[in-house]
């Protein structure tokens, strides 16, 4: 039986982090497989990977319990109170087949790892374009995990792409694994929801939506990559272009008390576009809130391959994006995305104004993009390529 350990960055809801633990679902239901995780930054998503496998959590330095302190004192071993010392500890207590890296800014975890300790097999799943190496790690960082790794996957061909021209990393060494997600979720959703805060998004979106207001929106953090500060400027240009014909524009994942809310709802005082808008919280069931809109509008400069795409496509809700912003406008040609040029918010607000006018085509955009997550983007179709890449590598 192969034992795997898989390093999570980041125990969050969100794209890697979700995709690592649908792919470990899916390899201990359908493999002989031994998992092991370890989270390097805590999260609600903890909880889901300690029901699935056994799994360890690095937190900072604080008080240390005495037992381990004892145990520390007796086997004379420092204890291990930075990330990559305790990353080397549990190698060293697992001792894995594989060494699987959810992504290539955990450089950072890897220097206490000695040649003694690697395992054969160690593979490092790029989920980041160059802006977010630059920003969430550094070039040596980026340097030591290519080198230490014998398997590269990239999430889209824009990222495989970069991994070749910048860091010059060997093609045979690389392999592409799209982004999915299981195939229960594009199924119809569940119309109860029993959280709180799922209920007020859900009851805000609803009633835009019985107003008869064509509804946009975006779901995520209000960060600048995913191009937070564009929304207010976006609802600016659709206020010329739709003209008497009522719309709303959403941004679903900025909270109340944040730093990015107190900017953003600035903004759109200032500019005159409270009415046009609503900022609301995250929520656990993010295609809940997907399901309310007409149009999902991708507003991100850099994106390898966000998942809430494929959960809207799912759903067969159509989705608009910048051209050149990740992999998501590959599938333009496919006729199952509508691109428009990087950054041309009245392209963007022309575009989605045409489509608040013609049902049709937003059905037949949305359907073909369903046909292609089914096809082409289910963990079901995806973990046995992954499960086949790591035999082969043993």
């Amino acid at each position: 039986m192969t034992r795997v350990l898989f390093v999570c960055h980041d125990a969050s809801r969100t794209g890697a982090p979700l995709l690592l633990f649908w792919l470990v679902r899916w390899l201990v239901t359908h493999q002989r497989l031994e998992a092991h995780v370890a989270i390097l930054r805590d999260g609600p998503l903890r909880d889901d990977f300690e029901a699935l496998c056994p799994t360890a959590t690095w937190r900072p330095a604080g008080p240390t319990p005495w037992t381990r302190r004892l145990t520390a004192k007796l086997t004379r071993r420092p204890l291990a109170i930075d990330p990559d010392a305790w990353l080397a500890e549990q190698v060293e207590r697992v001792r894995p087949d594989v060494l699987y890296l959810n992504t290539l800014v955990l450089g950072y975890a890897l220097g206490a790892l000695s040649p003694e300790l690697l395992p054969a097999v160690v593979v490092s799943h790029v989920h980041e374009l160059e802006p977010s190496l630059v920003m969430m790690s550094k070039p040596e960082l980026v340097r030591r995990q290519l080198a230490l790794s014998t398997l590269v996957i990239a999430c889209a061909e824009p990222v495989r792409d970069n991994l070749l021209q910048a860091h010059a990393l060997p093609p045979e060494r690389c392999v592409l694994l799209p982004v999915g997600l299981p195939a229960a979720l594009a199924q119809p959703l569940e119309t109860r929801h029993d959280d709180p805060q799922t209920q007020r998004v859900l009851a805000a979106l609803r009633e835009i939506r019985a107003r008869g207001d064509f509804l946009f929106g975006f779901l995520g953090q209000p960060l600048s990559r995913k191009g937070v500060d564009l929304f207010p400027l976006l609802l600016r240009e659709c206020v010329e272009v739709f003209g008497e014909v009522p719309f709303r524009g959403a941004w679903i994942g900025c909270g109340e008390g944040s730093l990015a809310h107190a900017v953003l709802e600035r903004d759109l005082n200032l500019l005159g576009l409270a009415d046009r808008a609503l900022v609301l919280p995250g929520l656990p069931r993010g295609p809940a809130a997907i399901a309310c809109l007409d149009v999902f509008a991708l507003l991100s400069r850099e994106d390898p391959y966000p998942i809430v795409v494929l959960e809207a496509g799912a759903q067969g809700i159509p989705t608009v994006c910048f051209r050149g912003s990740g992999g998501i406008p590959e599938l333009e040609p496919r006729g199952a995305v509508i691109g428009v040029p990087y950054l041309d918010l009245r392209a963007f607000a022309e575009r989605l104004f045409l489509l608040a006018r013609q049902p049709e085509e937003r059905r037949r955009v949305g359907e073909r993009c369903r046909e292609v997550v089914l096809a082409e983007h289910t963990i079901e179709t995806l973990a046995p390529k992954l499960a086949e890449w790591i035999a082969g590598q043993g």
